[in-house]
């Protein structure tokens, strides 16, 4: 009894190493596969994120609208108004997505324009 449990013991101890030896190869590239696929993910998602963090060009900068205010082609009002556009657009790229955008005040009727 005790040699039929040692010979069925070594029967499967070769069909295991067997099959190790079939399954091995395919696990190694298994896991490769996943390692090259994790790395890539890793390098688009950085990509994705530079790309984000890059900041688009404003059209108009502050020194823009102070020269088309100078020239009289803006009154003091639109000035002020675009000069807070411009200011709340940088604020919010500033605190990222998580900002809240609030749309400029209106300029007041009442309100006298300054003189420059």
């Amino acid at each position: 009894m005790k040699m039929m449990a040692l010979a069925h013991f070594l029967a499967q101890t070769q069909d295991a190493s067997l099959l190790m030896q079939r399954l091995l190869p395919w696990l190694l590239l298994l896991f490769a596969l996943i390692l090259v696929g994790g790395l890539f993910l890793m390098w688009y998602r950085a990509k994705l994120k530079k790309e984000e963090t890059q900041q688009e060009p404003m059209g108009f900068s502050l020194a823009d609208l102070k020269k088309l205010r100078d020239r009289g082609e803006l009154s003091p009002e639109e000035y002020e108004v675009a000069k807070n556009r411009i200011l709340l657009k940088h604020n919010a790229n500033l605190a990222g997505k998580g900002a809240k955008q609030n749309k400029p005040e209106a300029p007041k009727d009442d309100a006298e324009p300054e003189s420059n």
